[in-house]
């Protein structure tokens, strides 16, 4: 197949390469997918993108018309796709499987104890407070905000390490309310898709409700947090720590250091060397292992529509497709 990736940085092209061992004629760029970067799709069969690109309607109108015939994406969610788009220009969409979730999941927990334990690195030195944990896990309730597959899987997690969950969901009427979650939880995670009704959800009218010292954990998008008023929190006490790996975009995109100081957003600025907050890069909980696991599994989504075979749970059509003929990663032959 003759193929383009959107969004390549440097840190993805050695594991790629490692699992496509030449088999696909891959152009790496590190442009984001746009109306305006379509052209690179041009004689391609199949894009690769990530969620840091636009695949909306207006872009899958031309990439259909380059004939591309195939849109695999480097992350769990689909959100960023418009698969009813993609259905009506006979264009095939695929996504990573269920397992993806849990390095997601784990960096949400490790957000959690590094606050938790006022652990916190900086890019100079190892800072380790001399005060003791915030509070004992076993006494921690955490509020899980979206219990979709994500939301699911951190609460196994957090259930696991003797964390007390509790949850909101508005299409689960088993759930407790958003504001009985924000006056019990002592640890908020939020799990939810960013739209209309969910940017700015945490403002300083939810801060309000919350319990004071609360920590506030984001890993989903970063528009669900209004910044302002979360510093606002942070500096009067209200809210006690923050944990975000959201904001990767705001970070030099010619480098890799986590400098404040290049950082257009003031507010962001003072976020990143708060006491009580860790802010770090999207990327920061992709491992080796993780990173060379997304490549197999995009190699293989490729392998799998070049005999024209369905991808089975990885397959996101927004259409009936057959799976009989799927074959699971690990029973491919892997050539090095």
């Amino acid at each position: 197949m003759k193929v383009v990736e959107y969004s390549t940085r440097p840190f993805e092209k050695e594991s790629l390469a490692k699992a496509n061992h030449k088999k696909h004629d891959i152009t790496l760029i590190s442009n984001s997918l746009s109306e305006e970067t379509t052209f690179y799709a041009q004689g391609k069969d199949a894009v690769i993108v990530s969620v840091r690109d636009t695949v909306s309607a207006p872009v899958i109108n031309k990439l259909a018309s380059y004939g591309v015939k195939y849109i695999t994406t480097r992350s769990y969610s689909t959100a960023h796709i418009d698969t009813v788009a993609a259905k009506a220009a006979h264009i095939k969409i695929a996504h990573l499987p269920e397992n993806y979730l849990y390095g997601i999941v784990e960096h949400a927990l490790s957000l959690v104890i590094a606050l938790n334990t006022k652990f916190i690195l900086s890019p100079d030195s190892l800072k380790i407070s001399d005060n003791s944990p915030e509070k004992n896990i076993f006494e921690s309730v955490v509020g899980i905000i979206g219990m979709g597959d994500f939301g699911q899987v951190t609460a196994n997690v957090f259930e696991s390490f003797g964390y007390k969950v509790i949850y909101h969901d508005i299409q689960n009427s088993s759930s407790i309310s958003l504001d009985q979650l924000y006056a019990t939880a002592d640890i908020i995670s939020l799990h939810i898709p960013l739209n209309e009704q969910t940017k700015h959800i945490i403002n300083s009218d939810s801060l309000a409700k919350m319990k004071d010292g609360v920590m506030l954990i984001n890993t989903s998008k970063g528009d669900l947090v209004q910044l302002t008023d979360v510093l606002a929190a942070l500096n009067k006490g209200k809210l006690g720590f923050l944990g975000m790996d959201v904001y990767d975009r705001e970070f030099p995109k010619a480098q890799d250091k986590y400098d404040a100081e290049t950082l257009k957003n003031p507010v962001l600025q003072e976020l990143m060397v708060h006491p009580h907050a860790l802010i770090i890069p999207y990327q920061e909980f992709l491992t080796s292992e993780i990173l060379q696991e997304i490549a197999e599994e995009t190699i293989h989504n490729l392998d799998q529509w070049q005999v024209n075979k369905c991808l089975g749970k990885a397959c996101s059509c927004a259409k009936d497709c057959k799976v009989e003929n799927v074959a699971p990663v690990n029973s491919q032959e892997k050539k090095l």
